[in-house]
């Protein structure tokens, strides 16, 4: 467990567990945002796969057991499983993995993003477990400093891996405050540019890797339908874009 700094009662929590739990061990370190938090564990991490998981999300019981089994059958590099949204007052299904999942029928036990283009809109972190040999021998690790580095991320390991697996079932929830104040909800002239930096950069990434123009039709799509579009409705829903954001957004080269 990466203690960020923590400012809350949560490092009382978490000791409580680290002293009845041999298989817990807790790394306490000055703040650093998300990607340096998960940085900072994949170096203390000595397990046989990783799984990156947020604090205020639930994993179902299950999850772990079938995605690894699954990884050991295939020697998967990655193992993918599907997700549910939920807030305080009910659980639903969420749009993205349905264009995901929307060809599976059943565990999918070896393929990858040029065989099956639709992982490019599966760009989380948390619904997956990774070898830890293989980020480790590329040296994969997550971009600091930026938001959406998930994205990032994703298309590394996408790109330098044959052996994708898919588990044909819910492993966890991913939560929606009511205060929409989470990292994903919120919206800020600094999150508007590292979207910008983070298109051109998936996109080049993309562009070096990939042969199959497919992969980089899907993800277009994805970005044009979803990501773009979700910005938009999330700075008109704040009331934050003025003269000033769109000169800035302009200037990016958008």
């Amino acid at each position: 467990i990466v203690d960020d700094g923590s400012t809350d009662k949560s490092r009382y929590i978490i000791s409580k567990y680290e002293q009845n739990y041999d298989n817990v061990k807790i790394v306490r370190k000055e703040n650093g945002g998300l990607s340096s938090a998960r940085n900072c564990g994949m170096k203390y991490t000595n397990g046989e796969y990783i799984h990156f998981f947020d604090s205020d999300d639930y994993i179902l019981p299950y999850a772990y057991e079938k995605l690894y089994d699954l990884a050991k059958k295939n020697d998967l590099d990655i193992c993918i499983g599907n997700y549910l949204r939920f807030n305080e007052e009910k659980t639903w299904k969420h749009h993205t993995p349905q264009f995901v999942f929307k060809d599976i029928d059943g565990d999918v036990e070896l393929t990858d993003i040029e065989n099956y283009p639709n992982l490019t809109w599966d760009m989380l972190v948390w619904n997956k477990i990774y070898k830890r040999e293989f980020l480790e021998k590329n040296d994969i690790k997550f971009i600091e400093g930026i938001t959406f580095e998930d994205n990032i991320f994703s298309i590394e390991v996408y790109a330098k891996t044959k052996k994708v697996g898919v588990y044909d079932n819910y492993i966890c929830g991913w939560r929606l405050r009511e205060s929409n104040d989470s990292i994903t909800q919120s919206f800020t002239m600094k999150r508007t540019n590292d979207l910008i930096k983070v298109f051109h950069t998936v996109n080049e990434l993309l562009e070096s890797n990939f042969k199959n123009k497919e992969v980089l039709r899907t993800k277009y799509f994805k970005w044009l339908t979803k990501d773009v579009s979700f910005f938009i409705e999330t700075i008109n829903y704040r009331g934050n874009i003025n003269e000033s954001t769109i000169c800035n957004i302009k200037s990016s080269k958008s």
